[in-house]
């Protein structure tokens, strides 16, 4: 939700839909899976890493490893995307979790 539009306006993800007590990784890798397919809407934009750095400002824990732990988030939910497809997405999703896959395996 942005009531600005990109770049300029800042992206809030309300996580309503799956509450339940989490990291916060969770909610960013979700957030960017989002646009897995669309990549062009981000506009080069780094969702993982914007979220880390806007923890860090507010002074929220932020591990010195969460890159590490995104990337092994971003697989699970990749591997995921063909059971989901009925209730959670169009099969155009499964190109973009492959590639996804491939990025995270450094293919």
């Amino acid at each position: 939700m942005s009531r600005v539009p990109a770049p300029e306006g800042p992206a809030l993800l309300f996580d309503f839909a799956q509450t339940h007590p989490g990291h916060w990784i969770e909610d960013a890798v979700y957030l960017e899976h989002l646009f897995w397919s669309r990549r062009h809407r981000l506009q080069g934009r780094r969702l993982c890493s914007q979220i880390a750095h806007e923890r860090k400002r507010l002074g929220l824990r932020v591990e010195q490893d969460w890159p590490r732990l995104a990337s092994i988030r971003r697989a699970l939910v990749a591997i995921t995307v063909p059971v989901t497809l009925d209730t959670d997405g169009e099969p155009h999703f499964i190109e973009a979790a492959l590639q996804v896959l491939e990025i995270e395996a450094g293919v």
